[in-house]
C-alpha cells in the first residue's frame, strides 16, 4: 500500500467546498459524505485493514490482525489503538460504507474492484484526469490498483483528494499534487456524474431508491433457536445458522425479539451480534416523525438505534400495519396520515 506524504490541514481561505446544484448528482453526495469524515471533521474516521464502516473496537484490531499478518508490524496495535471508539474504513471501505450504510445497497469490494467494475470511463495517465467532484484516483502495485481516493474542489482552483490513508493517518485531505496517483476512473457504472461544458457544469437527474431503514443484528455462533417467546421452555420455530440477520423488534431481559423469514421469534443475545447502525438525514427525518407522532424514540440524532426500531414497532401496531419493525414506504407514508 502506498501511505507516504504528510497531512495538511485546511481551514480559512483553504476550506474546502463542494458547489451545491438543485439536484446533485449522487457522486457529489457521496463527496460530501466523505468530506465530513476527514480528520478535522465533524464525524472523522480512523483507519483498519479490511473494515468498511466499522466501529473500532479491541475484537476488531485483533481480527483483523490475525486476517491480515503480511500487511501489519510491530507497531499495528499501538498505531491501531488510536481508533477505538471511532468508526474506520480501508481506502475502499469508505465507498461500501457509503454504499451499504447511505444507499442501502451492500456493496464490498476491494480498489481494484473499483477500478475493473466501477470504472468504465478510466486512464492511468494521471496528467489527464477530469477535473470532477467524485473522481476516483488510484495508485497500482505490479499493475493492480491497490489504493483509492476522491477528488474535491478547493475554492482557489487547487484539487484535494479524501482518502482512507493507512493505521497512522485515517481518513485525511491531501492535495493531489502531493500525493503519487498513477491514474484515475470515473465511477460511472455505478453513480452519475455532472456533464462538464467550459466551466458550466450541467446536473443529469439521478434517481436513487429510497432505503428502508431498520436495526438488525447477525448469529455469532453456529446455530441457535427462533423461539415463540423469550425463554428456553418456548418452542422452537426454527434454527437460526451462523451469518443468518435478524431484524431487531424488541428485547426483554436475555432475548431479543426479531423478524427472520417472514416470522416474528425470540432469539438469546448470546448468540446474536449487532450490525452497524444505519444513519443519515432519513433515519432523522423518520425519528422527527415518529416522535411528533407520539411514538417517542428519544433524540433525532440520525442513528437507527434502538429506541428508533421500537417506536417504529409501536407505530406499525397502532396504524394496523405489518409489524416487521422495518421502516419501508408504508411506514412512513402512515405516519404522515
Amino acid at each position: 500500500m502506498h501511505y507516504g506524504g504528510g497531512y495538511r490541514r485546511f481551514g480559512g481561505k483553504d476550506r474546502i467546498s463542494i458547489r451545491r446544484e438543485n439536484m446533485l448528482p449522487e457522486v457529489e453526495k457521496f463527496a460530501e459524505w466523505l468530506l465530513t469524515h476527514i480528520k478535522g471533521g465533524p464525524d472523522p474516521w480512523g483507519y483498519i485493514l479490511g473494515t468498511s464502516g466499522s466501529l473500532c473496537t479491541e475484537a476488531i484490531i485483533k481480527q483483523k490482525r490475525s486476517k491480515y499478518p503480511s500487511r501489519s508490524d510491530s507497531n499495528y496495535y499501538s498505531n491501531a489503538r488510536q481508533w477505538l471508539g471511532l468508526m474506520v474504513a480501508d481506502c475502499q471501505g469508505m465507498l461500501d460504507a457509503y454504499r451499504t450504510q447511505v444507499l442501502g445497497i451492500k456493496s464490498e469490494t476491494n480498489a481494484n474492484g473499483n477500478w475493473l467494475n466501477y470504472c468504465k470511463t478510466k486512464s492511468k495517465d494521471i496528467t489527464a484526469i477530469p477535473k470532477r467532484v467524485g473522481t476516483a484516483v488510484f495508485m497500482f502495485d505490479g499493475g493492480v490498483a491497490d489504493h483509492v481516493g476522491w477528488l474535491c474542489k478547493e475554492s482557489s482552483s487547487e484539487w484535494y483528494v479524501v482518502e482512507s490513508r493507512g493505521l497512522n493517518y485515517g481518513v485525511v485531505l491531501t492535495k493531489l499534487s502531493d500525493r503519487p496517483w498513477e491514474g484515475w476512473g470515473l465511477m460511472d457504472a455505478i453513480f452519475s456524474y455532472a456533464e462538464t461544458s467550459g466551466s458550466t457544469q450541467t446536473v443529469a437527474p439521478v434517481t436513487v431508491q429510497e432505503r428502508s431503514l431498520k436495526l438488525t443484528y447477525s448469529l455469532d455462533g453456529n446455530s441457535v433457536n427462533f423461539r415463540t417467546g423469550p425463554g428456553t421452555n418456548y418452542a422452537s420455530i426454527e434454527k437460526l445458522n451462523r451469518g443468518d440477520t435478524v431484524v431487531y423488534m424488541g428485547e426483554s431481559e436475555d432475548w431479543i425479539q426479531c423478524r427472520y423469514n417472514g416470522e416474528t421469534g425470540w432469539a438469546s443475545s448470546q448468540y446474536l451480534k449487532r450490525d452497524e447502525y444505519m444513519r443519515g438525514d432519513d433515519v432523522k427525518a423518520l425519528q422527527t416523525a415518529l416522535n411528533a407522532a407520539g411514538f417517542a424514540c428519544g433524540l433525532a440524532d440520525g442513528v437507527f438505534g434502538a429506541k428508533t426500531a421500537r417506536a417504529v414497532v409501536a407505530c406499525q401496531k397502532a396504524k394496523g400495519l405489518v409489524v416487521d419493525g422495518i421502516a419501508g414506504s408504508r411506514t412512513k407514508a402512515a405516519l404522515k396520515n
